[in-house]
């Protein structure tokens, strides 16, 4: 769950991935109009990472945006070509992209046919989570940062298992830490 991952002093969400590992992000969330007369309602904000450039160090950005009725949304890394800076169209390579992890900005702008212009205040966006679509498989356990568990839910339930689990029996693990 987003709620649960750590915010910087902006209140962005901190992400610890690396940006050029990754091909695609899903964003799961909901928007809403509590004004029913909008026809058309849309929120977004931004997913930011840094790059070195010939005049330092730069923090980037993609957007996103939930329009009315948009529940999941996609936002492609596979290319840089969506990529600002300031508000204006960047060009990067891979090679430029610092850091391990990025940031997840919830609302940067709220509109709606009511309110072409300014911050709709009647439009809420909630993202709830995020998938992360990795251009290669991760190899479980093939780095020292990750270990691998392999349990089954007796294991982890102590042989109470939740009916919801049906008849699936066992799961893998595989976190970044090891403890």
């Amino acid at each position: 769950m987003l709620e649960e991952t750590k915010k910087n002093e902006d209140g962005d969400y901190i992400i610890p991935r690396d940006v050029r590992k990754i091909s695609s992000i899903t964003m799961h969330g909901t928007i809403e109009c509590e004004n029913g007369s909008a026809n058309w309602y849309s929120a977004g904000g931004g997913l930011m990472f840094d790059v070195e450039t010939d005049s330092g160090k730069k923090l980037v950005y993609q957007e996103y945006a939930f329009n009315k009725d948009t529940t999941n949304i996609s936002i492609d890394f596979g290319s840089y070509e969506n990529i600002k800076y300031d508000g204006n169209p960047i060009e990067i390579t891979e090679e430029q992209i610092v850091g391990d992890y990025f940031l997840v900005s919830i609302i940067w702008w709220k509109t709606s046919s009511d309110m072409y212009h300014g911050t709709d205040s009647d439009i809420s966006l909630t993202v709830d989570s995020i998938e992360i679509h990795y251009k290669e498989p991760v190899p479980g356990g093939s780095s020292s940062r990750h270990i691998v568990t392999h349990s089954t839910f007796s294991d982890v339930f102590e042989n109470n298992i939740p009916s919801v689990l049906g008849n699936t029996t066992a799961f893998y693990l595989v976190t970044d830490h090891q403890d």
